[in-house]
């Protein structure tokens, strides 16, 4: 479905997304359980549609709170309480990319000559 974030397939339709689903199995933790269930994500006519409602999305009153982080480990925080992410280790998964690959040093927020 060309949803390249995994956004599910709620909410009302918008100028990059037509309200179209398709249905996958994914796992989602749960009370602290890993479940596997099927659920509906949306589907993108194009991907730049899936950047864009993304965008979107994040710059709704639920995620307020990602833009007032200071932090990129703040920010996925911040979109990990708002409902983004199911699982509990998704912060640390993130940090661990974001690290892993040096994005700090991309935005100003690294320390220089770290590579």
């Amino acid at each position: 479905g060309k949803n390249l974030f995994g956004i599910k397939g709620t909410g009302s339709a918008n100028q990059y997304w037509g309200g179209d689903k398709v249905y996958k199995m994914t796992k989602e933790e749960i009370d602290g359980e890993v479940v596997t269930i099927k659920q509906p994500f949306r589907k993108y006519d194009t991907y730049e549609d899936s950047v864009r409602d993304r965008n979107r999305l994040l710059l709704t009153d639920r995620y307020s709170t990602v833009a007032d982080a200071t932090t990129p480990e703040d920010q996925a925080q911040a979109i990990k309480d708002s409902g983004y992410a199911t699982d509990s280790a998704y912060v640390s998964k993130i940090t661990s990319i974001i690290d892993k690959y040096g994005f700090k040093d991309l935005d100003g927020q690294g320390s220089p000559g770290l590579a």
